[in-house]
């Protein structure tokens, strides 16, 4: 629910909006009955007169426990409409709600993820079966529809088993994809729709062109350690513990953390450290760490004197479930050298927006490092082309 939703835009008024959703999948959450209650009246009070609706798995308590008195159960899911529906009958039967079965996200595709082997696709044949009977018995809303694209840092991660940050592309194998293109799905479901509900062509005004620039140069390549006064301000902290991104006002990007080893010491142990870590020895990568690697003692020899660097990824924010409440980044706890915390440091908050990046000097590049030899520290290196038509690409990093 928006704040820019006005009674305009309602289907009672005019408008096209004809259901609105309190919450999104909350039984996965929680059941807090008081909670989806306040949601609803507060959209009241904004002058939301249509229907509402809550969208949850249709899975015993998950679809129960994201279910509002007065608002219509629906239920996502990929594919098995047939039981699916039937066990959505059930249980709105069990709690008392009447009305239409709906599929509110109808997942025709998967997220992919950073360690996927391949972009992930649905079974048309089985998207073919279940659409036709959930066009049949119920209503359908396709998820995703239209594929799209994250930028920056905003691509968000889920947490089952392990951390799984999703990538750039959010295509989806959606319909149409991501670079707007109409696809073999988007026909078959269009005429598969077309058997139950007659509705006129629109044409596309859109042209879409794609075009390979071929192989683009690395040019001038600046490493981060030589520029970190530069691009943050520097931050003491003598706790023992660290300070988070959040504690420290980052939203996204990387935390730089440095210290100074007081003593000899053979294995390093990080508390509570988020996502991604790489280890430096005096500015040299001695190991990275994900997930949950992070939190596990490596052999890392210092000597009395030896600079310390952990440089920290935030990968995403997991948005489902119940580990919402715990998203925080950077690193939270003790950094320990042979199970004694280590002090002293100083930290840099790199969230590398166009301002951090605009102060990147690249007077202190070295020319001899780009496009010929592997970098093997942090860097930002620059590359530049000359287009003759803009037309939609993409950028090929095999090998990075």
């Amino acid at each position: 629910w928006s704040s820019d939703v006005c009674s305009s835009d309602l289907i009672d008024k005019g408008g096209n909006i004809i259901l609105m959703q309190i919450e999104n999948e909350y039984g996965y959450y929680g059941k807090d009955m008081s909670y989806m209650h306040f949601l609803e009246g507060l959209m009241r009070e904004g002058g939301i007169t249509v229907p509402f609706v809550t969208s949850d798995g249709p899975w015993g308590k998950m679809f129960i426990h994201g279910q509002c008195n007065g608002a219509l159960p629906t239920g996502n899911f990929g594919s098995h409409a047939r039981p699916l529906f039937a066990n959505m009958k059930r249980m709105m039967k069990k709690t008392g709600n009447r009305g239409p079965l709906m599929c509110m996200e109808f997942w025709i595709g998967w997220f992919d993820a950073w360690g996927n082997k391949e972009h992930k696709t649905s079974k048309l044949k089985r998207n073919i079966k279940d659409l036709n009977y959930m066009l049949k018995k119920g209503n359908v809303n396709f998820y995703m529809f239209h594929g799209g694209t994250n930028f920056g840092f905003m691509n968000g991660s889920n947490y089952f088993t392990k951390l799984t940050p999703d990538t750039t592309s959010y295509d989806y194998d959606a319909p149409l994809s991501e670079d707007g293109k109409i696809t073999e799905k988007y026909r078959v479901f269009q005429s598969i729709i077309k058997k139950y509900r007659n509705f006129e062509e629109m044409p596309l005004s859109t042209k879409i062109e794609q075009k390979a620039y071929g192989k683009v140069k690395a040019g001038k390549s600046v490493k981060l350690f030589d520029i970190l006064d530069t691009l943050a301000a520097v931050k003491n902290s003598s706790s023992e513990k660290l300070t988070g991104m959040e504690a420290s006002g980052q939203d996204y990007g990387y935390i730089l953390y440095k210290t100074k080893a007081r003593t000899d010491s053979k294995t390093l142990k990080i508390e509570d450290g988020l996502d991604r870590i790489h280890e430096f020895k005096n500015g040299e990568l001695k190991t990275v760490l994900f997930d949950k690697e992070t939190s596990k003692p490596v052999e890392l020899p210092l000597a009395s004197g030896d600079e310390l660097t952990l440089l920290v990824e935030n990968l995403g924010r997991v948005n489902f479930a119940t580990k919402i409440p715990f998203q925080r980044k950077g690193i939270l706890g003790r950094v320990l050298a042979d199970e004694k915390p280590l002090t002293d440091w100083t930290f840099y908050n790199l969230n590398l927006d166009k301002t951090q990046l605009s102060k990147i000097d690249w007077n202190k590049a070295d020319e001899g490092i780009a496009g010929t030899e592997k970098i093997t520290s942090p860097s930002f290196t620059r590359f530049s082309l000359m287009v003759d038509k803009a037309c939609d690409t993409y950028l090929d990093f095999t090998g990075w």
